[in-house]
Protein backbone atom coordinates (compact mmCIF):
# COMPACT_ATOMS: atom_id res chain seq x y z
CA UNK A 1 0.00 0.00 0.00
CA UNK A 2 1.23 3.46 -0.91
CA UNK A 3 1.86 5.40 2.30
CA UNK A 4 1.64 9.12 2.98
CA UNK A 5 5.33 9.11 4.00
CA UNK A 6 6.23 7.68 0.59
CA UNK A 7 4.31 10.47 -1.15
CA UNK A 8 6.16 13.08 0.89
CA UNK A 9 9.49 11.47 0.04
CA UNK A 10 8.80 11.44 -3.71
CA UNK A 11 7.47 14.99 -3.57
CA UNK A 12 10.71 16.13 -1.90
CA UNK A 13 12.77 14.21 -4.46
CA UNK A 14 10.93 15.83 -7.38
CA UNK A 15 11.39 19.29 -5.84
CA UNK A 16 15.11 18.63 -5.38
CA UNK A 17 15.56 17.47 -8.99
CA UNK A 18 13.55 20.45 -10.26
CA UNK A 19 15.76 22.81 -8.24
CA UNK A 20 18.91 21.28 -9.77
CA UNK A 21 17.54 21.54 -13.33
CA UNK A 22 16.44 25.15 -12.89
CA UNK A 23 19.76 26.17 -11.38
CA UNK A 24 21.71 24.49 -14.16
CA UNK A 25 19.58 26.38 -16.67
CA UNK A 26 19.04 29.82 -15.14
CA UNK A 27 21.58 30.36 -12.38
CA UNK A 28 24.98 31.85 -13.07
CA UNK A 29 27.66 29.25 -12.48
CA UNK A 30 30.89 30.08 -10.67
CA UNK A 31 33.63 30.73 -13.25
CA UNK A 32 36.65 28.39 -13.22
CA UNK A 33 39.54 29.51 -11.05
CA UNK A 34 42.61 30.46 -13.09
CA UNK A 35 46.04 30.82 -11.48
CA UNK A 36 48.43 33.38 -12.97
CA UNK A 37 52.22 33.32 -12.85
CA UNK A 38 53.25 36.36 -10.79
CA UNK A 39 56.88 35.77 -9.75
CA UNK A 40 59.60 33.49 -11.11
CA UNK A 41 62.23 32.12 -8.76
CA UNK A 42 60.33 33.39 -5.74
CA UNK A 43 58.17 31.65 -3.15
CA UNK A 44 55.37 32.95 -0.94
CA UNK A 45 55.51 32.12 2.75
CA UNK A 46 51.76 32.46 3.28
CA UNK A 47 50.13 29.67 5.32
CA UNK A 48 49.72 26.39 3.44
CA UNK A 49 46.51 24.37 3.17
CA UNK A 50 48.24 21.42 1.52
CA UNK A 51 51.60 20.43 0.06
CA UNK A 52 52.41 17.50 -2.19
CA UNK A 53 54.89 16.24 -4.78
CA UNK A 54 53.45 16.34 -8.29
CA UNK A 55 54.67 15.63 -11.81
CA UNK A 56 53.33 18.75 -13.48
CA UNK A 57 52.05 22.27 -12.94
CA UNK A 58 48.59 21.12 -14.03
CA UNK A 59 48.51 18.61 -11.16
CA UNK A 60 49.46 21.36 -8.75
CA UNK A 61 46.61 23.51 -10.12
CA UNK A 62 44.16 20.63 -9.51
CA UNK A 63 45.30 20.26 -5.90
CA UNK A 64 44.99 24.01 -5.30
CA UNK A 65 41.49 24.07 -6.77
CA UNK A 66 40.42 21.03 -4.77
CA UNK A 67 41.39 22.61 -1.44
CA UNK A 68 40.17 26.06 -2.60
CA UNK A 69 43.59 27.67 -2.32
CA UNK A 70 43.87 31.29 -3.39
CA UNK A 71 47.53 31.03 -4.47
CA UNK A 72 50.30 28.44 -4.82
CA UNK A 73 54.03 27.84 -5.10
CA UNK A 74 55.22 25.37 -7.72
CA UNK A 75 58.72 24.09 -8.33
CA UNK A 76 59.55 23.08 -11.91
CA UNK A 77 62.94 22.11 -10.37
CA UNK A 78 64.92 23.35 -13.39
CA UNK A 79 67.48 20.67 -12.64
CA UNK A 80 68.25 22.25 -9.25
CA UNK A 81 67.75 20.58 -5.88
CA UNK A 82 68.97 23.49 -3.79
CA UNK A 83 68.13 27.16 -3.61
CA UNK A 84 70.82 29.04 -5.55
CA UNK A 85 70.04 32.20 -3.63
CA UNK A 86 71.11 30.42 -0.44
CA UNK A 87 74.18 29.04 -2.16
CA UNK A 88 75.10 32.56 -3.19
CA UNK A 89 74.54 33.70 0.37
CA UNK A 90 76.84 30.94 1.55
CA UNK A 91 79.61 31.91 -0.86
CA UNK A 92 79.52 35.50 0.34
CA UNK A 93 79.50 34.65 4.02
CA UNK A 94 82.10 33.53 6.54
CA UNK A 95 79.47 31.48 8.39
CA UNK A 96 79.23 27.73 7.90
CA UNK A 97 76.35 26.63 5.69
CA UNK A 98 74.22 23.51 6.20
CA UNK A 99 71.17 22.37 4.26
CA UNK A 100 68.11 23.32 6.22
CA UNK A 101 66.63 19.85 5.95
CA UNK A 102 69.45 18.67 8.25
CA UNK A 103 68.23 21.05 10.91
CA UNK A 104 64.43 20.85 10.85
CA UNK A 105 61.56 18.44 10.23
CA UNK A 106 59.99 18.47 6.76
CA UNK A 107 56.69 19.79 8.14
CA UNK A 108 58.64 22.86 9.27
CA UNK A 109 60.17 23.44 5.84
CA UNK A 110 58.05 21.78 3.14
CA UNK A 111 59.92 23.74 0.46
CA UNK A 112 62.81 21.28 0.87
CA UNK A 113 60.65 18.22 0.22
CA UNK A 114 57.48 19.15 -1.73
CA UNK A 115 57.21 20.95 -5.05
CA UNK A 116 53.55 22.04 -4.82
CA UNK A 117 52.31 24.33 -2.01
CA UNK A 118 48.62 25.28 -1.90
CA UNK A 119 48.32 28.60 -0.04
CA UNK A 120 45.46 29.90 2.07
CA UNK A 121 45.86 33.52 0.98
CA UNK A 122 47.52 35.44 -1.85
CA UNK A 123 50.15 38.14 -1.55
CA UNK A 124 49.11 41.78 -1.52
CA UNK A 125 50.80 44.22 -3.89
CA UNK A 126 53.46 44.79 -1.19
CA UNK A 127 54.63 41.14 -1.45
CA UNK A 128 55.81 41.26 2.15
CA UNK A 129 55.99 37.48 2.66
CA UNK A 130 57.92 36.58 -0.50
CA UNK A 131 61.37 35.04 -0.42
CA UNK A 132 63.90 34.43 -3.18
CA UNK A 133 64.01 30.73 -4.04
CA UNK A 134 65.42 29.63 -7.40
CA UNK A 135 63.45 26.35 -7.28
CA UNK A 136 59.94 27.87 -7.15
CA UNK A 137 57.52 30.13 -8.97
CA UNK A 138 54.58 31.91 -7.36
CA UNK A 139 51.05 31.79 -8.83
CA UNK A 140 47.90 33.57 -7.69
CA UNK A 141 44.23 33.89 -8.61
CA UNK A 142 44.84 37.62 -8.25
CA UNK A 143 46.99 38.65 -11.19
CA UNK A 144 46.41 42.22 -10.08
CA UNK A 145 47.14 41.88 -6.33
CA UNK A 146 45.17 44.17 -4.03
CA UNK A 147 46.79 46.94 -2.05
CA UNK A 148 47.93 46.06 1.48
CA UNK A 149 45.53 48.49 3.18
CA UNK A 150 42.17 47.04 4.26
CA UNK A 151 43.20 43.76 2.71
CA UNK A 152 41.18 41.00 4.40
CA UNK A 153 41.69 37.41 3.28
CA UNK A 154 39.06 34.77 4.02
CA UNK A 155 40.64 31.35 3.35
CA UNK A 156 38.84 29.27 0.69
CA UNK A 157 36.52 32.21 -0.12
CA UNK A 158 38.38 35.30 -1.35
CA UNK A 159 39.64 38.72 -0.37
CA UNK A 160 37.60 41.64 0.89
CA UNK A 161 37.85 45.29 1.82
CA UNK A 162 35.85 46.85 4.66
CA UNK A 163 35.12 50.51 4.00
CA UNK A 164 34.61 52.63 7.10
CA UNK A 165 33.14 55.64 5.31
CA UNK A 166 29.35 55.42 5.37
CA UNK A 167 27.55 55.61 2.01
CA UNK A 168 24.17 54.76 0.58
CA UNK A 169 23.84 51.48 -1.32
CA UNK A 170 24.28 52.89 -4.83
CA UNK A 171 27.40 54.88 -3.91
CA UNK A 172 28.87 51.87 -2.10
CA UNK A 173 28.25 49.66 -5.14
CA UNK A 174 29.86 52.20 -7.47
CA UNK A 175 32.90 52.59 -5.22
CA UNK A 176 33.51 48.81 -5.08
CA UNK A 177 33.16 48.53 -8.86
CA UNK A 178 35.38 51.47 -9.81
CA UNK A 179 37.96 51.51 -7.04
CA UNK A 180 38.58 47.96 -5.84
CA UNK A 181 38.05 46.02 -9.08
CA UNK A 182 35.16 44.18 -7.48
CA UNK A 183 31.64 44.52 -6.19
CA UNK A 184 29.71 44.51 -2.93
CA UNK A 185 30.47 41.20 -1.22
CA UNK A 186 28.53 38.07 -2.16
CA UNK A 187 26.79 36.86 1.00
CA UNK A 188 24.55 33.95 -0.03
CA UNK A 189 26.25 31.08 1.80
CA UNK A 190 26.78 30.14 5.43
CA UNK A 191 30.58 30.33 5.16
CA UNK A 192 30.43 33.77 3.56
CA UNK A 193 27.86 35.17 6.00
CA UNK A 194 29.91 33.99 8.99
CA UNK A 195 33.12 35.40 7.46
CA UNK A 196 31.60 38.80 6.60
CA UNK A 197 29.98 39.05 10.01
CA UNK A 198 33.35 38.35 11.64
CA UNK A 199 34.94 41.11 9.55
CA UNK A 200 32.34 43.45 11.00
CA UNK A 201 32.84 42.10 14.53
CA UNK A 202 36.60 42.65 14.32
CA UNK A 203 36.30 46.18 12.90
CA UNK A 204 37.20 49.30 14.83
CA UNK A 205 35.23 52.21 13.43
CA UNK A 206 36.58 55.68 14.06
CA UNK A 207 33.09 57.04 14.72
CA UNK A 208 32.07 54.27 17.08
CA UNK A 209 30.98 50.73 16.38
CA UNK A 210 28.68 49.68 13.56
CA UNK A 211 26.31 46.74 13.66
CA UNK A 212 25.57 46.72 9.91
CA UNK A 213 27.42 46.81 6.59
CA UNK A 214 26.07 46.71 3.05
CA UNK A 215 26.66 43.53 1.03
CA UNK A 216 25.81 42.55 -2.53
CA UNK A 217 22.15 41.59 -2.28
CA UNK A 218 19.05 43.68 -3.01
CA UNK A 219 15.37 43.33 -3.89
CA UNK A 220 14.33 44.26 -7.42
CA UNK A 221 10.78 45.02 -8.55
CA UNK A 222 11.62 44.51 -12.24
CA UNK A 223 10.48 40.88 -11.91
CA UNK A 224 6.65 40.53 -11.94
CA UNK A 225 6.60 39.40 -8.30
CA UNK A 226 9.89 40.98 -7.29
CA UNK A 227 12.94 39.03 -6.16
CA UNK A 228 16.26 39.32 -4.37
CA UNK A 229 19.32 39.33 -6.63
CA UNK A 230 23.06 39.48 -6.06
CA UNK A 231 25.25 42.11 -7.71
CA UNK A 232 26.20 39.42 -10.26
CA UNK A 233 22.50 39.31 -11.23
CA UNK A 234 22.01 35.87 -9.65
CA UNK A 235 18.61 35.15 -8.15
CA UNK A 236 18.65 34.36 -4.44
CA UNK A 237 16.48 31.36 -5.30
CA UNK A 238 19.63 29.84 -6.81
CA UNK A 239 21.02 29.44 -3.28
CA UNK A 240 19.67 27.33 -0.43
CA UNK A 241 21.11 29.39 2.43
CA UNK A 242 19.18 32.17 4.20
CA UNK A 243 20.16 34.19 7.27
CA UNK A 244 17.32 36.66 7.71
CA UNK A 245 17.13 38.36 11.10
CA UNK A 246 13.78 38.03 12.94
CA UNK A 247 11.12 40.10 11.14
CA UNK A 248 13.11 40.36 7.92
CA UNK A 249 13.01 40.78 4.99
CA UNK A 250 10.84 43.89 5.04
CA UNK A 251 10.00 44.84 1.46
CA UNK A 252 6.29 45.68 1.28
CA UNK A 253 4.05 48.62 2.10
CA UNK A 254 5.83 51.32 4.06
CA UNK A 255 9.04 49.31 3.72
CA UNK A 256 9.02 49.50 -0.11
CA UNK A 257 12.42 51.24 -0.21
CA UNK A 258 13.89 48.85 2.36
CA UNK A 259 15.11 46.60 -0.40
CA UNK A 260 18.88 46.63 0.18
CA UNK A 261 20.61 44.08 2.37
CA UNK A 262 23.18 44.50 5.12
CA UNK A 263 25.04 41.83 7.09
CA UNK A 264 24.99 42.15 10.89
CA UNK A 265 27.41 41.31 13.68
CA UNK A 266 24.94 38.61 14.74
CA UNK A 267 25.54 36.59 11.51
CA UNK A 268 22.21 37.60 10.01
CA UNK A 269 20.89 39.65 7.09
CA UNK A 270 18.63 42.69 7.39
CA UNK A 271 16.79 44.71 4.78
CA UNK A 272 17.41 48.43 5.14
CA UNK A 273 16.47 51.66 3.40
CA UNK A 274 18.81 51.92 0.37
CA UNK A 275 19.36 55.62 1.13
CA UNK A 276 20.66 54.86 4.60
CA UNK A 277 24.39 55.51 4.91
CA UNK A 278 26.31 52.48 6.19
CA UNK A 279 29.80 50.98 6.05
CA UNK A 280 30.13 48.41 3.27
CA UNK A 281 32.20 45.36 2.37
CA UNK A 282 33.70 45.03 -1.12
CA UNK A 283 34.75 41.69 -2.59
CA UNK A 284 37.80 41.95 -4.83
CA UNK A 285 37.53 40.01 -8.07
CA UNK A 286 40.18 37.61 -9.24
CA UNK A 287 41.98 39.14 -12.21
CA UNK A 288 44.42 38.41 -15.07
CA UNK A 289 48.10 39.23 -14.69
CA UNK A 290 49.10 42.84 -14.22
CA UNK A 291 52.39 42.90 -16.18
CA UNK A 292 53.88 45.53 -13.92
CA UNK A 293 53.73 43.04 -11.03
CA UNK A 294 55.68 40.31 -12.84
CA UNK A 295 59.22 39.76 -11.63
CA UNK A 296 61.77 37.30 -12.98
CA UNK A 297 64.32 36.70 -10.23
CA UNK A 298 65.68 33.78 -12.28
CA UNK A 299 67.71 36.24 -14.36
CA UNK A 300 70.24 36.32 -11.53
CA UNK A 301 71.23 32.71 -12.21
CA UNK A 302 69.72 31.59 -15.52
CA UNK A 303 70.60 33.03 -18.89
CA UNK A 304 69.06 30.30 -21.05
CA UNK A 305 65.36 31.21 -21.48
CA UNK A 306 64.43 27.62 -22.35
CA UNK A 307 65.41 26.35 -18.94
CA UNK A 308 62.78 28.42 -17.16
CA UNK A 309 59.69 27.55 -19.20
CA UNK A 310 57.05 25.80 -17.07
Amino acid sequence: MFKFEDMQFYKSLVCCLLYIVLCETYCIQEPPRTFHLIKRCQRSEQNMIDFENVDSLEECFKIAKRVKALALNYSPLRGMKSNLFEQNEKNNSNFSFRRRDERRHFFDQPEEFFNCHALQCPESSAFTTMTNDSRFDYYSLYGNPPGPNNFICVPEVGIFSLNFSKENYETAYTFCKNTTNGTLAHVASEKRTIALSKILQDSNFKNGSSKLAYVGLNFTYKHPNGMFKTNENEELSCFLYRAWAPGHPKINGSFANSSCVAVTKEITWMTVDCDQKLPYICEIYTAPLNDSMFYNACDVFLSNEETIVV
